[in-house]
């Protein structure tokens, strides 16, 4: 019998950019997005087409921002179905070099950026802060397409604190979306299509 760790297929190897530095983030998220996704993203959990083959995805729509030292895409993509339908999806991703689980990865970056990773940023402590702040401030972020609007419902200020002061953690119960538990106190829900 195998876990479901040992189940998972290694994730694809995303070549470097040609040419000197480091590539930037959007296009490395894009790249990866365009390459590993369709086999990646019938695996997750909140994916809510699993019934039906996923032909093509190709990034739509995204921003990037740094938390601490590493990019998290805010990411909006567009699935090609082997149907002929296609479905958005909202999927944080992030470039690090942390340990996460085998699921969240979704491709291995090659070249100037090797040895780091493109995972789904909710398997990362730092991403899941940043996203409660950014909630907490309501903020905005644009894409090249659209605006991503963060709207603190009522009397969130008052569950702040021991949030912020407590772990946080991604709930295995949701099926088509995430939810981010902080320290039983607050519950943020990413809705991903």
């Amino acid at each position: 019998m195998t876990d479901a760790a040992s189940a998972q297929p290694a994730p694809p190897i995303l070549p470097g950019p040609a040419g000197d530095g480091p590539p930037a983030p959007l296009d490395l998220f894009g790249r990866a997005v365009a390459l590993a996704a369709p086999g990646w993203l019938p695996r997750q959990r909140w994916f809510g087409d699993k019934t039906r083959a996923v032909a093509a995805v190709r990034l739509r729509d995204g921003a990037v921002e740094r938390v601490g030292p590493e990019p998290l895409g805010l990411l909006l993509l567009a699935v090609a179905l082997a149907d002929g339908g296609t479905a958005d999806y909202f999927v944080p991703l992030a470039l690090t070099g942390a340990d996460v689980p085998p699921t969240a990865i979704l491709a291995i970056v090659g070249g100037d950026a090797g040895g780091r990773l493109v995972v789904d940023a909710l398997a990362l402590p730092a991403a899941r802060a940043w996203l409660l702040e950014r909630l907490a401030a309501g903020d905005h972020h644009h894409g090249a397409g659209g605006e991503l609007v963060w709207r603190p419902s009522p009397g969130m200020t008052e569950h702040l604190a021991p949030a912020r002061a407590g772990e946080s953690r991604v709930s295995g119960a949701e099926q088509s979306n995430s939810a981010i538990v902080y320290a039983d106190t607050l519950l943020l829900k990413v809705f991903r299509k």
